[in-house]
């Protein structure tokens, strides 16, 4: 193995051009015009419940709508409003909503549309409407329970099941993949049924409305202008994970690299030499609820030492995080503890998480990004290389 390197690069974003351009993937340009695709996870999630909310009072005025009560944990504890085990009750009935936006798929060349832990098995609710976001429109859809149903196994019990559709190979309009999509799930045998189809515009001001909570305003306006900034989470994790490869080759200029095919034993993202490196992204954002900012790397398989786990070895020799800032790029290489939490008995499929604080109450990025790195190496981790924008 190579050591030809102990020494903190210095580099500009312009040295990566091809990264940090603004190219469009199939999705975001059918999306262009699309107001709700501007938000991303949690954020997308509550527009669209909202919208099936809405969509649900108009169809039945008659009807009561109720917020759930979010209940108690295990431990007696009260949940948070997010962790009810369900999202709302109509005329009595428990209301659980899914959203998804439809993606195209380039290896399989179609466009596809998929919903997420779903609890089928556990009787948290007795209705599923799902949010079938498309370019420029949502259909609201009340599901079957049968419908496009797959599971994770063993697993299903803690991560739920998953709802997936997809168009024929031959359909790249995302309007016709649509239609295709729709027919799919509203065929007599499926027995879903349509409740209403909205343009995306008409959910402008739900848009706006999340836009304006705390947290998503003070981070946004951090990052306005910020190369990749307008990408989701998991297409800008890949735009760094390319960079990532890009300095380790310079860090190591002696060293080979591939990537994994899995003939190692794992599926890390390169090797270097016979190294397995694995890479995780994660953007400083602030937190309304802690106010601090705060960054969280996901889904990494360390070993697991636990005899009753069915986890094996760790998926890879070294760890890479990519901390992206409004200040620029930072890669560590992991090392120590620090803010490894866990999941329960999701931890064994979707990995742990690093999660790391600023110092609470304090708006200032640039010392909330100095205060997390400091932390992250005094645990061990070790500062490679640096990308200033």
């Amino acid at each position: 193995m190579s050591r030809c390197f102990r020494q903190v690069l210095t580099l500009r974003a312009a040295q990566f051009p091809d990264a940090f351009a603004s190219q469009p993937s199939v999705t975001s340009e059918a999306y262009s015009n699309d107001p709700v695709f501007k938000l991303h996870g949690a954020q997308k999630g509550r527009v669209l419940q909202k919208a099936i909310w809405n969509s649900l009072a108009k169809s039945s005025p008659s009807t009561q709508l109720s917020k759930a009560c979010p209940g108690s944990r295990v431990d007696g504890g009260r949940r948070a409003p997010h962790q009810a085990e369900f999202d709302f009750t109509r005329g009595g009935r428990r209301v659980e909503c899914k959203g998804a936006s439809m993606t195209w798929h380039a290896a399989r060349h179609s466009w596809y549309v998929q919903w997420n832990r779903i609890k089928f098995n556990q009787a948290y609710f007795d209705d599923l409407f799902l949010a079938f976001h498309s370019p420029c429109q949502v259909d609201i859809i009340l599901h079957n329970g049968l419908a496009g149903v797959s599971s994770w196994g063993s697993l299903t019990p803690a991560l739920g099941h998953m709802v997936s559709f997809a168009a024929g190979r031959a359909i790249d309009n995302p309007a016709k993949a649509r239609q295709q999509i729709l027919a799919k799930m509203l065929r007599p045998s499926h027995l879903c049924k349509h409740f209403a189809t909205l343009s995306s515009e008409s959910l402008a001001e739900l848009v706006a409305e999340e836009f304006a909570r705390e947290s998503s305003e003070i981070t946004l306006s951090r990052y306005a202008g910020i190369p990749l900034a307008d990408l989701s989470a998991c297409a800008r994790g890949l735009r760094l994970q390319e960079v990532a490869l890009a300095v380790d080759q310079m860090l190591h200029p002696c060293s080979t690299f591939s990537r994994d095919d899995g003939s190692f034993g794992a599926n890390a993202d390169w090797l270097r030499d016979d190294v397995r490196v694995e890479f995780k992204s994660s953007r400083l954002s602030w937190s309304s609820r802690e106010h601090s900012w705060r960054c969280q790397f996901r889904c990494i398989k360390f070993a697991n030492s636990s005899p009753e786990s069915r986890a094996g070895p760790a998926a890879f020799d070294e760890l890479w995080l990519g901390l992206y800032s409004p200040r620029g790029l930072h890669f560590l290489q992991h090392g120590g503890r620090l803010g490894r939490s866990t999941a329960g008995v999701e931890t064994e499929l979707v990995g742990h998480s690093i999660l790391v604080y600023g110092a609470r109450g304090h708006e200032c990025l640039d010392t909330a990004l100095d205060s997390i790195l400091g932390k992250l190496q005094r645990s061990g981790c070790k500062l490679l290389a640096t990308i200033a924008w």
